[in-house]
C-alpha cells in the first residue's frame, strides 16, 4: 500500500536536502513537503537522518498527517501533479512548497485523496464483477462435454514438412513420443499441457479454451489419428 505523507521542518537555519551533498538544495522552516512512499516508516526514517542536527543531535523534520491509500504509484503521482498545478505560485522546488499553504494544501489532499479512493474502489469492484463473470463463463466452458473425451490419440506416419509451423510440429512430436500408447485426451486437455502450450490462433484463450478445433484440424489434415 502506498502513503502519501506531508512533512514539516523546524531547523534554525537551513539544511542540505541531501545530507552532505554540498550541490543539494537548501531546505528551511518555511518550507512543507508532499510526497509518496510505499514505506512510510523507513522514508521518515530517511528523513529524521538527513535533517538531524549535528549541534544538537535531533532531527528537524516532522509529519503533519500521512495518507495510506489502496493507489497505484501512477494514481498518486496524479495527485502531486494536481497539486504543483493548483499551487504552483508557492510551490519552491520540485515537491517542496513554503509552509504558509500549508492549510491549504492538507485540505486539498484530504479531498484529492478521498476521491481516488473512490474511484480506485469502483474500479475494483468492476474489475471484480467482470472477474466474476468471466470465470464463471469459462468454468461453463469446462464443463462442455468434449466430443473427443476418452480417445486416445496417435501420431500418423504422415512425413512432416520443413514449411509447417514450428508450434504444430511440435505439439505432434509430443504425441509422437508417446508411441502406439497415444496420449490420452485428458492428458492433451490439462492446464498447461505441452499441447496447449503450442496452439497459436487469436481466438484461443489460454487454458479454459476449447481444443477441439485444433484436433480436428490435426485430424482432417492427417497428422494425427484416434486410436481404436
Amino acid at each position: 500500500m502506498n502513503t502519501v505523507y506531508l512533512f514539516k521542518f523546524d531547523m534554525l537555519s537551513p539544511m542540505l536536502s541531501r545530507r552532505n551533498v554540498p550541490q543539494s538544495f537548501l531546505v528551511s522552516n518555511e518550507m512543507v513537503k508532499v510526497g509518496i512512499t510505499r514505506d512510510f516508516e523507513r522514508r521518515f526514517s530517511d528523513y529524521k537522518n538527513t535533517y538531524c542536527c549535528e549541534r544538537c543531535s535531533k532531527p528537524h523534520v516532522n509529519l503533519i498527517k500521512k495518507w495510506p491509500v489502496n493507489l497505484g504509484r501512477e494514481d498518486c503521482e496524479k495527485i502531486e501533479k494536481t497539486l504543483k498545478r493548483e499551487f504552483i505560485s508557492s510551490s519552491v522546488r520540485g515537491e517542496y512548497y513554503e509552509k504558509i499553504i500549508v492549510g491549504k494544501l492538507e485540505e486539498r489532499l484530504d479531498e484529492l485523496v478521498k476521491g481516488n479512493s473512490s474511484k480506485a474502489d469502483q474500479t475494483k469492484k468492476t474489475a471484480e464483477i467482470r472477474g466474476i463473470s468471466m470465470t464463471a463463463k469459462q468454468q461453463g466452458k469446462r464443463n462442455t462435454r468434449s466430443l473427443f473425451e476418452g480417445k486416445i490419440f496417435l501420431r500418423t506416419s504422415k512425413e512432416i514438412s520443413p514449411r509447417c509451423a514450428r508450434h504444430n510440429i511440435k505439439r505432434w512430436q509430443w504425441i509422437a513420443k508417446a508411441g502406439k500408447t497415444g496420449k490420452t485426451f485428458d492428458q492433451i486437455n490439462r492446464r498447461n499441457s505441452v499441447y496447449r502450450h503450442c496452439i497459436k490462433r487469436k481466438s484461443y484463450n489460454g487454458n479454459s479454451s476449447s481444443i477441439n478445433q485444433d484436433l480436428k484440424y490435426d485430424i482432417k489434415n492427417g497428422w494425427i489419428t484416434i486410436k481404436h
